[in-house]
């Protein structure tokens, strides 16, 4: 039987953890042996659905700042190499470039094949561009990598690039039946304002709702942001129409009768929830961040203002709220 094991951080409720289990889960069911392997401080396996056959191994030392993470590096490498080592897999698909170079770091002289899944924007704000030139430099040896989107590939060397394919996130949305729509604005991401920006959104929305006071606001989510969110929302005295929930097992039903579903994130890997949100039916706005037109065709199945621009995302939700035909017509329009 081949084996396959994805590297990761962890199985949390993040995109990255939704995307690994449902790799995962596929590839069991096309009987392969897959195992999971967390380097962060566990394995939750009680928000992702993980099929009971796959295996999940975890670094158990506590990894929590980012000084720890440091001086974990070789730690973790000295845990891949004996994993490896034991197990020796057919195939490791890495979860992130990092990840990707620890692993290339401990295969050893194994036959291994390694495969880098890119999980974000390279040039974001957050990637050190010296850093990743490091990375990219470990990784030359690497057998494969799959981008999310063609902007992604274009931050790569080119000798990296030509080992690379763009394959989108697997996304698995069912039909959901729902009488009609509520009047209810959603989001879906980490509160976490350097990259998802729902400060702007809720701004935005706080403008919004002068006109179109009926309307209310749902972000769901969890993170380090959470605290100066919900002051914002103090600040703009929505208290009674924005409010903030923890991730959902079930989302797709909890928000497949919204009004419209907005992303203001500065960057993004490729946007799950906003790819799922226009499976769902739901008319959908998202900032200009890169790649972003490689799901969102403007006027066509959905709209994209100009980041952090209060007054273009006003606008739009403005047309939307005014337009129940162009809602109808973009909603019945699928990502590329």
């Amino acid at each position: 039987m081949k084996k396959i094991m994805i590297v990761t951080g962890s199985l949390g409720s993040g995109g990255i953890e939704k995307v690994t289990s449902r790799i995962a889960n596929y590839y069991q069911k096309k009987q392969y042996k897959v195992y999971i392997v967390t380097l962060l401080s566990n394995s939750d396996r009680s928000f992702q659905t993980i099929n009971n056959d796959i295996e999940i191994i975890s670094y158990k030392k506590d990894v929590g700042n980012s000084i720890s993470k440091k001086l974990s590096v070789f730690s973790w490498i000295k845990f891949l190499k004996r994993i490896f080592h034991e197990i020796k897999p057919d195939c490791i698909l890495a979860m992130t470039l990092k990840i990707a170079s620890l692993c290339v770091l401990s295969r050893r002289r194994e036959k291994i094949r390694i495969c880098l899944r890119e999980t974000s924007d390279p040039k974001s704000k957050v990637r050190n561009r010296l850093t990743d030139n490091f990375l990219f430099f470990i990784c030359r040896k690497i057998d494969a990598i799959i981008f999310q989107t063609e902007w992604e590939k274009s931050c790569y060397p080119k000798f990296l690039q030509k080992r690379g394919l763009v394959i989108p996130n697997p996304v698995d949305v069912k039909k959901i039946t729902f009488k009609e729509k509520t009047k209810t604005i959603v989001t879906i991401g980490r509160l976490m304002n350097i990259q998802k920006r729902h400060d702007v959104l809720i701004e935005a929305f706080s403008e919004f709702s002068k006109e179109y006071k009926d309307f209310a606001l749902i972000i769901y989510g969890d993170g380090p942001d959470l605290e100066k969110d919900n002051e914002l929302i103090k600040k703009f005295n929505l208290e009674d129409k924005v409010m903030i929930e923890k991730p959902k097992v079930n989302i797709h039903e909890k928000i497949v009768d919204s009004y419209m579903f907005i992303m203001t994130s500065d960057f993004e890997g490729l946007s799950n929830a906003l790819v799922e949100a226009l499976l769902l039916g739901i008319p959908c706005i998202t900032s200009d961040w890169p790649g972003s037109d490689e799901i969102i065709r403007h006027g066509e199945n959905g709209l994209i203002y100009n980041r952090n621009n209060i007054y273009e995302l006003v606008q739009c939700m403005k047309k939307l709220a005014n337009d129940p035909y162009f809602c109808k017509k973009i909603s019945s329009k699928e990502a590329n």
